[in-house]
């Protein structure tokens, strides 16, 4: 028995639906290399990324509207390749 978090499962009829869950490991990935070209700092060793899952709220009272996710990049320049 296939595991559905590997394998999208993939339904056709007229249209193309998909639907896959994507584990933590593989989505603190995305957006680590995403943070990353948005900073314009190439990823590596000397790169730590924080990130942080946060409520969308809306309203008064305040109601979750949705998840978004903040960011730190943080480059340790120290551990860069020095110049010779």
């Amino acid at each position: 028995m296939s595991n559905i978090m590997d394998n999208p499962i993939v339904t056709e009829t007229h249209i193309r639906s998909s639907y896959m869950l994507i584990r933590t490991a593989e989505l603190t990935a995305l957006i680590r290399a995403a943070a990353c070209q948005k900073c314009g700092i190439p990823d590596s060793d000397a790169v730590r990324v924080e990130i942080s899952f946060e409520d969308e709220t809306a309203g008064s009272p305040a109601y979750k509207t949705g998840t978004r996710v903040a960011v730190k990049v943080i480059e340790d320049q120290t551990k860069l390749p020095q110049p010779d």
